[in-house]
């Protein structure tokens, strides 16, 4: 099985941006997620945007975000 996610990766990687794009969504489509964790997902991403957007977390800014303590 390996071998042959190894070569479907392969293949895939020569594929052009908006082909590869296209194929990560089809796949990403065709995995059924539970709903329940899309929703504590998506609460959470709009909780994370209202403290960016009030001031209470001011991020990080691009040097931040690109340097090693970032991480």
């Amino acid at each position: 099985m390996a071998s042959t996610l190894e070569d479907l990766e392969a293949a895939a990687m020569s594929l052009s941006d908006d082909d590869r794009v296209a194929l990560a969504e089809r796949l990403l489509t065709s995995v059924h997620f539970d709903p329940r964790v899309q929703d504590a997902w998506l609460d959470e991403a709009e909780r994370r945007y209202a403290r960016m957007q009030s001031g209470e977390d001011p991020g990080l800014s691009i040097e931040e975000f690109f340097s090693d303590d970032a991480r």
